[in-house]
């Protein structure tokens, strides 16, 4: 296996970067705060099985759907994107996602495995602009990539967090110029609905720079998970530990804060834009709710804790992994001997799986916990 981790950078802003959401809390809002003490479960996870596969082209995230089923995200140098694998023998099923500029091809690539239970896997092609609905059953059945759907996303849209299709003419997606800050605001929501286009309009002018009054980038990701029982979209905050549910409407119909209630300020970073360069003060590091799974009676999401302290990408530390039911309470604490960057859980609930490194130049495995 190649040992190249040139995508790690990547993975790690999708899996482990995020904002605010900038919903302030008003008499309309349910606010649920809990601590570790409020979380029924505390379950230590160490010593897990490293499960191995030959011939791999050069692996940057793993994922698990239907229990047996291996999706592989690879690195950008690839030929393929993404390869296909039997858990139970260790078999080669496919490769997908050509690299280039071919209708079908992919210039670029970000895999989004929201839910392991699910027909469907998503992928971004931020060179192309264009989000890709991929069901994996035909892909298999066909062996080529059957896309449900494909659609142009507005360009505002911040290309490291999920889309999410709303029916078969909308979907809702995270601004990636919003900042929950009176002082550096840009004037947008967090998230917004949009109508797809039609394949053949080009129309709509792409966002300028100058088009913003600050930089924000650098303090700007989210998650975004669809609950399966009651279709709110849960917004997952990756620099404080907080998360907004939205309903249908886009309203904040509840908070869950918690477990260490971050504290998050920001200022002007020295820079060569013409507008404030925004990152936390003091220089200070924050990271919290990263990737996540949804299976038909939970939500497991990753949980790094760094609350203002140092953070050293060459000597990633262990992580938690906080189980919610799908109404919102938490149920379980999974503290990880080691810093993961994906969660899969089989449909029995007795594994999770993971993709996780020691350090960004340390090559991607592929884990499994029981539980």
């Amino acid at each position: 296996m190649k040992k190249k981790s040139f995508l790690f950078a990547g993975i790690l802003a999708i899996v482990s970067f995020g904002c605010n959401s900038g919903k302030s809390t008003d008499e309309n809002e349910s606010v649920t705060g809990f601590d570790r003490k409020d979380i029924p479960k505390q379950i230590v996870l160490h010593d897990p099985e490293e499960i191995v596969f030959e011939d791999l082209l050069n692996p940057a995230a793993f994922y698990v759907m239907y229990d047996t089923l291996i999706v592989v995200q690879n690195q950008p140098n690839c030929d393929y994107m993404i390869e296909m694998y039997s858990l139970n023998g260790k078999t080669l099923l496919g490769q997908f996602a050509q690299r280039g500029g071919g209708p079908d091809d992919f210039i670029s690539f970000v895999c989004f495995v929201p839910a392991g239970v699910d027909s469907v896997i998503y992928a971004l092609d931020q060179n192309k602009g264009t989000y890709n609905v991929i069901n994996v059953p035909l892909t298999l059945a066909e062996k080529r990539l059957h896309f449900s759907r494909r659609f142009r996303y507005d360009r505002e849209l911040h290309t490291q967090t999920e889309i999410i299709p709303v029916g078969e003419e909308h979907y809702v997606g995270y601004n990636f110029w919003y900042i929950n800050s009176d002082k550096y605001s840009n004037n947008v929501p967090a998230l917004k609905k949009y109508a797809i286009p039609k394949p053949d309009d080009y129309s709509g002018e792409q966002p300028q720079i100058t088009d913003y009054n600050s930089f924000v980038a650098p303090v700007n990701t989210a998650r975004l998970a669809l609950n399966p029982l009651t279709k709110q979209i849960w917004f997952f905050d990756g620099h404080q530990d907080r998360i907004d549910i939205y309903d249908d409407s886009l309203k904040v119909v509840r908070t869950i804060s918690g477990p260490d209630h971050y504290k998050v300020s920001y200022e002007a970073a020295k820079s060569n834009l013409p507008m404030p360069y925004v990152t936390f003060s003091e220089g200070k590091v924050y990271r919290s709710y990263s990737g996540f799974t949804v299976t038909d009676r939970y939500i497991y999401v990753i949980y790094e804790g760094v609350n203002g302290s140092s953070f050293d990408p060459e000597d990633l530390q262990p992580v938690e992994v906080l189980q919610f039911d799908l109404k919102g309470n938490p149920v379980c604490c999974y503290k990880l001997d080691r810093f993961i960057y994906t969660v899969s859980i089989d449909s029995k609930g007795e594994y999770l799986y993971c993709t996780a490194r020691t350090s960004a130049r340390d090559e991607a495995h592929f884990l499994r916990y029981k539980l």
